[in-house]
């Protein structure tokens, strides 16, 4: 009786983690650009729980490195969104404005466990309302991602 209930208890065990395998996407990234005219911001972007807006991550561009590609934490059904800041500032008076993501980002619910999801994002054209650089030729202003990413 004893190896039954044992038999049991390890099919359940088994049982809720391949579940719990099963709902988790395998490994989500983020790969964030910023525009060559911003080489002299330090760009911060913010990983949002949209649902619930709670903090999940951030990373950091610093000034003159122009990409990254981040692993982050994620769930199938997560609801994401993003938010920059920069420094230094470009206009007097806006040191602690934000700038949300022009879209919302769901992970999809049957990721194959084997293939990675990605998010492309380019700091500025996919954030909404962030200023010029002054002086900047916006036609050469461009995402170009680096190859050392990592």
């Amino acid at each position: 009786m004893l190896s039954h209930k044992k038999s049991i208890l390890a099919g359940i065990c088994l049982f809720s983690w391949t579940t719990l395998a099963w709902a988790q996407t395998s490994s989500c990234y983020v790969k964030f650009m910023k525009a060559q005219c911003w080489t002299e911001q330090r760009v911060t972007l913010h990983f949002i729980e949209a649902i619930e807006f709670e903090g999940k991550d951030k990373i950091t561009l610093p000034a003159n490195k122009f990409s990254v590609r981040h692993k982050f934490k994620c769930d199938d059904y997560d609801t994401i969104t993003f938010a920059t800041n920069f420094a230094p500032p470009i206009w007097e008076g806006e040191e602690d404005s934000w700038y949300q993501s022009k879209q919302v980002f769901a992970v999809p619910k049957d990721q194959p466990t084997d293939e990675d999801w990605e998010i492309s994002l380019c700091f500025p054209y996919d954030f909404s309302s962030v200023p010029d650089i002054p002086d900047s030729d916006l036609q050469a202003c461009q995402c170009v991602p680096e190859e050392d990413t990592a």
